[in-house]
């Protein structure tokens, strides 16, 4: 399972410029935040996931980390005393070169952090974030052979909650569903559990909302969907990645791996309404430009090999700033033998040509730059 919400929606989300404010708080005010937060922030009839944790750092000062589908942020925490409102504010995300801000102003009620994240243009983005209680659950894992996590949620659109536990070990899931008096089970394995329980309406047309949790798999992130609709619990999909975004209207669900490798450009997207991965169509991908932060390798035809210089099933690793094979550095023969025309340097801009969006994916592309090279990149991984 490899690499929508809407292009659109990530392009503008990445171009918006936050503004900055700056406030002061007793210490105390800035403790009572500290810890970690997941949720998400909105738009329109999308959703994306927003993590943040707030600490600490070396010198005693309270900052943030914030990760979005943008990028992860260093911020700086502060609490506006008269506005009751903590606030965070920082300039670019890590590994880009995007001068964009962020600029959170919200309110701590309880254990919910929640407020809007505000744009130059004055467009608001509102944001829900729940703190996240229980920092030991691998550690109680490991000593007690089993974790459980238990929430309340209506589930069926009845009006009432559902209580909702999900007791996991090493290699398996036990969900139980309280519901109306009655229990609701179902059990199934899992590889590497991710020890939560999260909520999201993945399908805006019917009265369900659907929980589901994280694995990770050989370092591959994933995570099983679920839904109870009164009279038995389903497991609807797995869906492979880390989950970044989804429209619940249109039924469109966007992780890590819907996009190239590399890149910011997706070109697939997990449908709930069929619970299947879709590829956007050709002809909506051919002549877009695009770009990798990562080396890759330009191929003469459709080659069985990985493009991405270094990852597993690519023939060619960089070591040193010399690209070698496994046994020596990469010769003229070896370009020949392999059928590569070229090793395009990380960040060149290209223009993508064709493509064969079956997994995994291959696009054809021509290099923007003097040398004009057209091949074919596989931006799969694996044999």
């Amino acid at each position: 399972m490899k690499k929508i919400l809407i292009l659109s929606i990530l392009i503008i989300f990445c171009t918006i410029v936050f503004s900055t404010s700056i406030s002061f708080a007793a210490t105390s005010d800035l403790d009572e935040f500290l810890g970690g937060y997941s949720g998400i922030y909105t738009y329109g009839d999308s959703n994306a996931i927003m993590d943040l944790k707030v600490f600490k750092n070396s010198s005693g000062k309270h900052v943030a980390t914030i990760i979005t589908s943008t990028g992860t942020y260093s911020l700086d925490v502060s609490y506006n005393s008269n506005t009751k409102k903590y606030e965070l504010s920082g300039t670019k995300a890590s590994g880009t070169s995007s001068t964009n801000s962020l600029y959170l102003n919200g309110t701590l009620s309880g254990n919910i952090y929640s407020g809007n994240m505000v744009a130059n243009d004055k467009s608001s983005y509102n944001f829900t974030l729940n703190k996240i209680l229980d920092t030991t659950p691998y550690e109680k894992l490991e000593t007690m052979g089993k974790y459980t996590v238990t929430a309340q949620k209506d589930l069926n659109g009845d009006g009432l909650d559902e209580t909702i536990s999900i007791e996991y070990t090493r290699s398996s899931y036990d969900i139980e569903v309280l519901s109306l008096g009655k229990k609701y089970t179902l059990n199934g394995n899992v590889s590497g559990p991710g020890l939560d329980l999260k909520f999201a309406d993945f399908d805006t047309s019917d009265k369900l909302t659907q929980f589901y949790f994280s694995e990770f798999m050989s370092g591959d992130s994933s995570h099983d969907i679920f839904s109870f609709n009164g009279d038995k619990i389903t497991k609807d999909m797995t869906i492979g990645g880390d989950l970044r975004s989804y429209n619940g209207k249109e039924g469109k669900i966007i992780t890590s791996y819907n996009y190239f490798y590399g890149s910011s450009f997706l070109y697939s997207y997990y449908d709930f309404h069929s619970k299947s991965l879709k590829f956007i169509p050709c002809d909506q991908i051919k002549n877009k430009e695009i770009q990798f932060s990562c080396d890759l390798l330009l191929f003469k035809d459709k080659n069985a090999y990985s493009s991405i210089v270094g990852m597993p099933g690519a023939p060619v690793y960089k070591q040193n700033n010399i690209y070698t094979t496994l046994e020596k550095p990469v010769t003229s023969s070896d370009f020949e033998s392999l059928k590569i025309i070229s090793i395009i340097p990380a960040n060149t801009k290209l223009k993508i040509t064709d493509c064969d969006t079956n997994w995994p994916p291959k696009i054809k592309i021509e290099t923007l730059d003097s040398n004009k090279y057209q091949g074919w990149l596989n931006l799969g991984f694996g044999d």
